[in-house]
């Protein structure tokens, strides 16, 4: 999981295909119940991650085509928290689609099969605040983060960043880092200065480039949201979050980065907004 942070999805889900392929060959042999249900349900993790890589790859047919294989393969085995996993990155997927009632719903759906266990946590935060942001519900955006919140407190604490592809709990950082997401699409700049600096100094000790770029972006474009904007210094970071995830360009990253300029499109001809426009296009080529 942690290589997927330095790695990127580009360069591991060929890997991950051929180990899908690996257990679909053995799946065809015989082998005694428990290795079978065994063996399906490491089949069922490898449909989700390579989900939750076409998403980042921009691939989101696919995407929704490996997740709905890996909500089968967990019901299959009885693996509920796969199928939580499973519902949390169809979220994911609707949500960097523009589709964010689809992405509460499913959110909200999943949390039926966490119950209250660790996936309850992304699918409060990631999944269901982040997409009631984009629908403007505030109040469902603060029970949600709240409860988020209130969820990981049950847990013993997961040092540094979990890896956005984990399997496991998030850390305090990253569901900081994703209540100040959904506070940008709010447009409450004090909320989002709040969670991010929260997450930016662990981010910033951590080897997740797109943490560090995601973060900035955030702080970015609240700062052009605020009551007394600051484009230039906004443009600055984006260009700066550009930069630090250029070699692994995902779809989160330059999707946000879009927004950004959208959101600063009254500034477009400041210096520091050119460059940001002209360093999203390289990263967009990658």
């Amino acid at each position: 999981m942690e290589e997927y942070e330095t790695a990127g999805p580009a360069t591991l889900v060929s890997r991950v295909v051929r180990q899908r392929r690996l257990v679909t060959e053995l799946l065809d042999g015989r082998q005694p119940p428990r290795q079978r249900e065994r063996l399906y349900g490491i089949a069922a993790k490898l449909s989700g991650l390579l989900g939750y890589m076409a998403v980042n790859l921009g691939k989101f047919s696919a995407a929704k085509a490996y997740c709905a294989e890996a909500f089968q393969l967990g019901d299959l085995v009885g693996d509920q928290d796969m199928q939580a996993w499973a519902r949390g990155t169809e979220s994911f997927c609707a949500y960097y689609m523009g589709d964010y009632r689809r992405a509460a719903d499913l959110a909200r759906d999943g949390q039926r099969y966490a119950r209250t266990g660790p996936q309850a946590v992304c699918l409060a935060i990631n999944g269901e605040a982040r997409a009631l942001a984009k629908l403007g519900d505030a109040r469902g955006v603060d029970e949600a983060v709240s409860r988020a919140f209130r969820l990981s407190d049950r847990f013993e604490p997961v040092p540094g960043v979990s890896p956005c592809i984990s399997f496991g709990l998030y850390s305090q950082a990253r569901t900081a880092s994703n209540a100040a997401t959904a506070y940008v699409a709010l447009r409450q700049p004090e909320r989002v200065q709040e969670y991010a600096d929260q997450a930016m100094p662990v981010f910033e000790s951590s080897q997740s480039c797109w943490s560090q770029s995601l973060v900035r972006l955030d702080i970015a474009t609240a700062l052009v949201v605020a009551e007394r904007p600051e484009p230039e210094q906004a443009g600055r970071l984006v260009t700066d979050a550009l930069t630090i995830s250029a070699e692994r360009p995902i779809t989160s990253v330059l999707s946000r980065s879009r927004e950004f300029l959208s959101v600063a499109s009254r500034w477009s001809k400041l210096p520091e907004i050119v460059e940001v426009a002209e360093t999203l296009r390289a990263a967009e080529r990658r």
